[in-house]
């Protein structure tokens, strides 16, 4: 999948979201979930520091759509908002003022 192809588009109420697997539809909030649910224990797992590159969003996602939230999963505010302004900054989502 090229880079360039993740880029949220505006659906039809004006809330950028990220389509993954028709019908599902991901917001920004939602997206900063995942990425906190799925990438952050892969991460404490295997105790890396390693960047996290935009292809590994579209990964996470299907992994949610598919398979659902761990069923462990307590959100962590503050890692949730540490996403948010990465996948602004990654220019996964463009517009931090909608979606929530």
């Amino acid at each position: 999948m090229r880079e360039t192809s993740l880029a949220a588009r505006r659906d039809e109420h004006g809330v950028e979201v990220l389509l993954v697997h028709r019908p599902i539809r991901f917001t920004l909030d939602q997206t900063a979930r995942a990425m906190h649910a799925i990438v952050d224990s892969h991460i404490a797992r295997i105790g890396s520091q390693s960047r996290v590159g935009r292809s590994r969003v579209r990964e996470v996602l299907k992994h949610i759509a598919t398979q659902g939230w761990p069923a462990d999963f307590t959100p962590d505010l503050t890692r949730v908002e540490h996403w948010r302004r990465w996948l602004i900054a990654n220019a996964v989502f463009t517009d931090d003022s909608t979606g929530r």
